[in-house]
């Protein structure tokens, strides 16, 4: 069995928590990437939106594109 290797991380530009990473990547014989669940908060940890679901919607959008992928992270195999 293989070890694996756990790597907890908070991308740029997202909310930098104490109490939870929004990254977590898991490699040993493969690689896995966990991504938190998202909400309309920036960086600063300010709701974005009140009460207007577009406004909501288009900061979770901006906010997933700052996630990795496999074609801008990682090697595809």
């Amino acid at each position: 069995m293989s070890r694996l290797k756990v790597k907890h991380s908070n991308p740029e530009g997202l909310f930098d928590s104490r109490v939870f990473s929004q990254v977590v990547t898991v490699s040993g014989n493969a690689k896995t990437i966990y991504i938190g669940g998202q909400n309309a908060i920036n960086s600063e940890g300010q709701l974005i939106g009140r009460d207007n679901l577009e406004l909501q919607t288009k900061q979770v959008l901006e906010v997933s594109a700052k996630y990795p992928t496999p074609s801008n992270h990682f090697d595809v195999l």
